[in-house]
């Protein structure tokens, strides 16, 4: 069955025609609820973003493509489950627990990659990113032994905006570059995990043939 489906998604033709009448369809049922409207609407961007997710991930056949797909896929991929998530619990946007629910699918989908990409290459673009990361948070202390160093990055205008609002300019650079850095160093943590349950079964398979 799931291999009528994926197939499905692999036509570009079938799944634009299907995609259309859907379409067809929400709006005749718009006339007579606005929910049902909005569940099919969100089945037609599933299935596109589903065909868009397995073409780049066919795609990404070596180490560096499958760590721009690691980089920047799943940026967009995490906003998925909370758009349907907002069918249920309006303004779930505007809630405190977005945040958190957003790094949580973001995580999923890396360890998820895990097991769909080839476990060397995928092995490899993990732990680039993970030496990426933590060097960069690394960059962070330097800011706080050489000040002049935001001199290079921040321009006297936006210092003094940040220090209107209460900050330090280099408490600022510290906190812009952990909100931006921690959905891929928490994804590392658990992605390297699962790459070591992927070896472990590998493994016990082998030694069983």
């Amino acid at each position: 069955m799931h291999k009528k489906f994926f197939n499905f998604i692999d036509n570009e033709k079938k799944l634009y025609i299907a995609a259309f009448f859907i379409l067809i369809l929400s709006v005749i049922v718009a006339k007579f609820t606005s929910f049902g409207a909005t569940i099919l609407g969100y089945i037609i961007l599933g299935l596109i973003y589903t065909h868009i997710i397995r073409r780049s991930v066919k795609k990404a056949k070596n180490i560096f493509l499958i760590i721009l797909w690691l980089v920047f896929i799943p940026l967009f991929i995490s906003i998925i489950p909370l758009a349907i998530l907002s069918i249920f619990i309006k303004g779930i946007f505007a809630t405190p627990i977005s945040t958190p629910l957003y790094i949580l699918f973001f995580i999923l989908i890396w360890t998820i990659a895990v097991f769909i990409f080839d476990y060397y290459k995928i092995k490899v673009a993990i732990q680039f990113i993970n030496a990426l990361v933590l060097t960069i948070l690394g960059i962070t202390f330097v800011v706080y032994f050489t000040p002049n160093f935001t001199n290079l990055l921040i321009d006297s205008e936006m210092k003094k905006e940040i220090i209107s609002n209460g900050l330090g300019v280099e408490s600022f650079f510290d906190l812009i570059v952990k909100m931006i850095t921690l959905p891929y160093f928490l994804a590392c943590l658990w992605s390297n995990f699962a790459i070591e349950v992927r070896g472990y079964f590998m493994e016990k398979n082998s030694g069983n043939k």
